[in-house]
């Protein structure tokens, strides 16, 4: 199970990324307005939060730049880049939960 971690989360990471170059092309195309302007600057706060978990391998920060990353980015494309981003956290945390120790993915 420990091999599948390390893969899921370049995942999670790669997958949060892309979102959010999307979001921010999509508050371009409205000309920047300032409706979408605070949520996508808190998702790419989100997305450096989460970099930084993946870069101390801690599954808190992790988690909380996710949870930000999928709920606060606008997309032109609905609802389905949350759900598929969900459905691919919800696979990695249940497996670096029980790969876990002390909240440290181990990798």
């Amino acid at each position: 199970m420990n091999k599948a971690v390390r893969p899921l989360s370049l995942a999670l990471v790669a997958y949060s990324t892309l979102l959010v170059i999307v979001g921010w092309v999509a508050v371009g195309q409205t000309g920047f307005s300032r409706e979408f302007i605070a949520s996508i600057v808190l998702a790419t706060v989100g997305l450096a939060v989460m970099y930084f978990g993946h870069w101390r391998r801690n599954v808190w920060y992790l988690g909380a730049g996710t949870a930000t990353v999928l709920l606060l980015c606008p997309t032109p494309l609905g609802l389905w880049p949350m759900i598929i981003g969900i459905v691919l956290a919800v696979a990695f945390f249940w497996i670096a939960y029980q790969d876990s120790s002390g909240g440290k993915m181990t990798w």
